[in-house]
């Protein structure tokens, strides 16, 4: 379920859609599930923090917030009327 979720979030945000963005920063710190069926290019593991942040980082440019304080930060700063349309890469095994 929680790799359903993260596809969805991962999606909305492409469509620079705020709820898609809040997900991922709300799941950048839980290392307990994981990601299936796609993720990430450049993760070392399939952790959903760290597939989370790969997509934030992939969706803003960003590659400097690695916690979820930081994203957190970020997301106050960040236009919710302009946000950023991008592509998180994807993996396929």
């Amino acid at each position: 379920m929680d790799s359903a979720k993260y596809h969805a979030a991962v999606g909305l945000a492409q469509l620079g859609n705020a709820d898609g963005f809040e997900w991922l920063i709300a799941n950048s710190e839980d290392p307990l599930p994981t990601i299936s069926n796609a993720w990430p290019d450049r993760v070392p593991n399939l952790n959903l923090d760290v597939c989370s942040v790969a997509a934030l980082q992939d969706l803003s440019g960003e590659t400097a917030p690695k916690t979820k304080q930081e994203w957190e930060t970020w997301w106050d700063k960040a236009d919710k009327k302009a946000l950023p349309k991008g592509n998180v890469h994807m993996r396929d095994p």
